[in-house]
């Protein structure tokens, strides 16, 4: 598909899409440039794109091929999907290799006035004799960046009649986002792995599986290798089960870093394992009765409330373990693991060793305001100040806590290390030399080396 910088493309990629679909299936190459889309009505909100079975939208270029929301598309609470799914089941469909831009900055006083998402696969939606629930399966999201959304960024929803399933959203770059940056509902096996999620207003990453009942129907999630920065929460998995959260890199969210929390059906065997979470007020918080939840080995630096919160004002917390963390609060007056005032009941909570790397006072290691507590543990904590154990694991922590992973809606991602970029998306392929242009080869290397950051300019 060529792209028209001015014109309207809507129509020539949706009939793209849909000759894809009609022979069978097939992809929809999107060429470099700006394909700008206007809005049509569909019955139940507003969209540029549908996406069908057994298609694929492709970029040439992530970069440099672009869907824009056309100006001036948007009124009061304007139902926004610019790529969405209509068939029940949609299945088999991917988005790989470009960008999408909200352009929210041209909607005018609309820019924050709507609802929906640049991309929402599958809906949940029903109102009196208005039925509109729809679900997906195999489903793959890749290598995409969305920024300017006038709502979320990217969601995947099943509905409370069956769950969409089989989803990966994964090395995504999402930014800049009125509300979440990746959303996934009522999803069987889901992947969402290696994307940077930076600055949206509400969560980046929020998962959400509650249909009503103390059961739990969906579930089997993993939340892996993210990066995100300056959400409300970073990772939020709620009313969610048998899944893990591990090896994220959290940082500067205003509520908490890592979320567990539980409307009707009980979160369970989840673990939250090995992530690092940065500059919250609250590390790592959870909430509500649990059928078993695991935080080990993350590392949780500069809160400046707590470490680790356990319960919410007239709610229970119970069953899950906490061991092997390591703590750095530098001024050693935080709680390491509080359970506030106004819980009514903890229990069974247990504590294996965790690390401080203050020597933060004993009074300190678990504050407990709960009105009743049953079997809850009494937390060993080891403090590594001015010792000679651990030294290792000091270093580690000083290493790990030096790397962050910023977004670019340009290039999709960069990584830093101390502040200093090292490594940026894909850059162009270099033929192998067919001698006389060696020069221009080395040159060429050279560029792409400095481009990454891995050599000074």
């Amino acid at each position: 598909m060529l792209a028209d910088d001015f014109a309207d493309d809507r129509v020539a990629v949706q009939a793209a899409i849909d000759f894809q679909y009609g022979v069978g299936g097939g992809t929809v190459e999107l060429a470099n440039g700006i394909h700008r889309l206007a809005l049509t009505g569909d019955g139940v909100g507003a969209s540029a794109l549908i996406l069908k079975s057994n298609v694929e939208i492709v970029g040439q270029s992530n970069g440099s091929s672009v869907l824009k929301l056309a100006d001036s598309q948007l009124g009061r609470g304007t139902y926004l999907r610019l790529i969405c799914t209509m068939q029940n089941p949609t299945n088999s469909v991917a988005l790989r290799n470009f960008s999408i831009d909200g352009n929210r900055a041209g909607q005018g006083e609309f820019a924050t006035a709507t609802n929906g998402g640049l991309i929402v696969l599958g809906e949940n939606y029903h109102a009196g004799s208005v039925d509109f629930r729809k679900y997906c399966y195999n489903v793959v999201v890749e290598r995409i960046t969305a920024y300017e959304a006038t709502d979320d960024g990217i969601q995947v929803k099943g509905s409370d009649l069956q769950s969409s399933s089989d989803v990966v959203i994964s090395n995504c770059a999402v930014s800049d986002c009125n509300r979440i940056g990746i959303q996934a509902s009522l999803c069987d096996d889901l992947v969402i792995a290696g994307n940077v999620v930076h600055r949206t207003a509400d969560n980046c990453i929020d998962i959400y599986n509650n249909n009503g009942s103390t059961t739990i129907t969906t579930g089997r999630f993993e939340i892996v290798n993210n990066n995100v920065k300056d959400g409300l929460c970073g990772i939020f998995p709620e009313t969610s089960a048998f899944g893990v959260v591990a090896n994220n890199v959290v940082e500067a969210c205003s509520m908490s870093g890592i979320q567990i929390n539980r409307i009707n059906g009980e979160p369970r065997a989840i673990s939250v394992a090995s992530n690092i979470v940065k500059d919250c007020p609250v590390g790592i918080a959870i909430y509500g009765d649990l059928g078993g939840v695991q935080v080990i080995a993350n590392i949780l630096d500069s809160y400046t409330r707590c470490g680790v919160r356990l319960g919410g004002s007239n709610g229970n917390i119970s069953y899950l373990t906490l061991s092997n963390n390591l703590f750095r609060d530098d001024d050693a007056d935080k709680p390491v693991f509080e359970i506030p005032t106004g819980v009514v009941q903890a229990a069974f909570i247990q504590f294996g060793e965790n690390t401080t790397l203050k020597n933060t006072e004993q009074s300190l290691w678990l504050v407990n305001g709960a009105t009743t507590s049953y079997k809850v543990g009494a937390p060993g904590i080891i403090s590594l100040e001015g010792g000679a154990s651990g030294p290792d694991l000091v270093r580690q922590f000083g290493q790990l806590s030096k790397l962050v992973v910023e977004s670019d809606a340009e290039v999709g991602g960069v990584i830093k290390v101390d502040n200093v970029q090292v490594v940026m998306s894909q850059r162009p392929s270099i033929a192998n030399s067919v001698g006389g242009d060696e020069v221009t080869k080395i040159n060429a290397i050279l560029t792409a080396l400095r481009d990454h950051g891995l050599i000074a300019t």
